[in-house]
C-alpha cells in the first residue's frame, strides 16, 4: 500500500542550520586551548558538537597568512599552491617534498612489481 506524499511546500520548512558570524569564528580561533564545552558557555546558541565540528574544519591552531616556512624557517608560504600552504611549505621546500615523495612512490612500485613478478614465475 502507498502512502500518500504530503504536499506540503518545502520552502516553508525553515532549516534549523544557524550560520557561523565572523564573531564566533574568532572566538574558536583565539582560544585553542580551550575544550568545547567551555567554548559552548561562551557561545550561547551553539552546542558542543557543532563547536567540535567547526573546529575540526578550520583547525585548533590557525597560522597567519604571513608565516613562514617550517623547514627553512626563512621564505613566507606558497600561498598559491593550497596543499603547499596546508603544509606550511615554502615554494622550494614543497616542490623538494614532492620530488622526495615521487621518488619514494617510485621505488615502492618497482618493488612491489617485481615482487609480483617473482609470485608470478613461482
Amino acid at each position: 500500500m502507498l502512502q500518500k506524499r504530503d504536499d506540503t511546500n518545502e520552502a516553508s520548512i525553515k532549516s534549523t542550520y544557524k550560520f557561523w558570524t565572523d564573531d564566533e569564528l574568532r572566538i574558536i580561533r583565539l582560544h585553542p586551548g580551550f575544550t568545547a564545552q567551555e567554548l559552548c558557555e561562551l557561545l550561547p546558541g551553539r552546542t558542543v558538537d557543532s563547536i567540535r565540528s567547526k573546529r575540526s574544519r578550520i583547525g585548533r591552531y590557525s597560522y597567519p597568512e604571513d608565516s613562514v616556512c617550517i623547514v627553512c624557517r626563512d621564505r613566507p608560504l606558497w600561498a598559491e599552491s593550497s596543499k603547499a600552504s596546508r603544509m606550511l611549505l615554502c615554494k622550494g621546500c614543497f616542490l623538494k617534498e614532492m620530488d622526495r615523495r615521487n621518488k619514494e612512490a617510485r621505488y615502492y612500485n618497482a618493488l612491489r612489481q617485481s615482487e609480483f613478478k617473482l609470485r608470478k614465475k613461482a
